[in-house]
């Protein structure tokens, strides 16, 4: 049977195992980045050739760790994150959020949806039923267009500018189209002017989709928590007492956060 190599070092012994080794640079570099490598700029960067990653990346991306896009370029999935709970910073963003979204659920009867921004793709990642008879759904897990949800855009607005556009480049390669945002950049500044993104009918015909930011200054905006509610239900009144508290529950979350 073939052996393991060993070094011994001192009464500790360093093992080595080559093709994982490599696999582990070539994540820890799409982790280093926020745009793509192809095979060559990989292989360049790890002093490799390409035909060395060739069967790795191959590997990597059949096992859902890696993405490789209608270009050539490979980036990492969400699949890192979700092992072992995700990151460290995703497990206290659900933790620090749940029990608000709760209450905000419990208090207005609306649902509510907390979702992240990651490789120009929004990805709900946290959601609560709301506690009246009648109430939507929003899929833990659903991947959307940011451009086209009142989340997307609200995240996209509070990016600087390089990361925006890295972002809509991105949803460009994962949703088709090209990468001209129209009017959108109006669209960013009126989200920043007001504190928050609201759409009718997108989502679903007469629904509206309204989001506030989680996050501020000291506590970057990490996340959009928003709620889609039928606008009949309850008049104007409740509407507004439901945006109101959606307000404060994000609030508080960030609040939370900061602690």
């Amino acid at each position: 049977m073939r052996k393991e190599k060993a070094v011994a070092a001192g009464k500790a012994s360093v093992y080595t195992a080559p093709a994982l080794t490599k696999g582990l640079r070539v994540l820890e570099l799409l982790a280093s980045s926020a745009r793509p490598f192809t095979q060559t700029e990989i292989a360049r960067a790890l002093g490799r050739t390409p035909g060395e990653l060739y069967r790795m990346l191959a590997v990597l991306e059949q096992e859902g760790y890696v993405n490789k896009d209608g270009f050539g370029g490979y980036s990492l999935t969400l699949k890192l994150l979700t092992l072992g709970h995700g990151s460290r910073h995703l497990d206290i963003l659900l933790n620090t959020a749940r029990g608000f979204m709760r209450e905000f659920s419990w208090k207005s009867g609306e649902e509510c949806h907390l979702s992240v921004l990651e490789d120009g793709r929004l990805t709900v990642i946290a959601h609560e039923s709301g506690s009246g008879a009648v109430s939507l759904l929003v899929k833990t897990g659903s991947v959307h267009h940011p451009l086209h949800t009142a989340s997307g855009r609200l995240l996209l607005a509070h990016c600087p500018p390089d990361d925006r556009a890295w972002h809509l480049k991105r949803a460009a390669a994962h949703f088709g189209g090209g990468t001209d945002s129209g009017d959108a950049p109006a669209v960013f500044e009126r989200i920043l002017r007001d504190g928050y993104s609201e759409a009718v009918g997108e989502s679903l015909r007469g629904i509206v989709d309204t989001a506030y930011p989680v996050g501020d200054s000291a506590v970057r905006v990490c996340a959009a928590l928003a709620s889609s509610r039928f606008p009949e239900a309850g008049g104007k009144r409740a509407a507004s007492a439901a945006r109101v508290l959606l307000h404060e529950t994000a609030r508080s979350i960030t609040r939370a956060l900061r602690e």
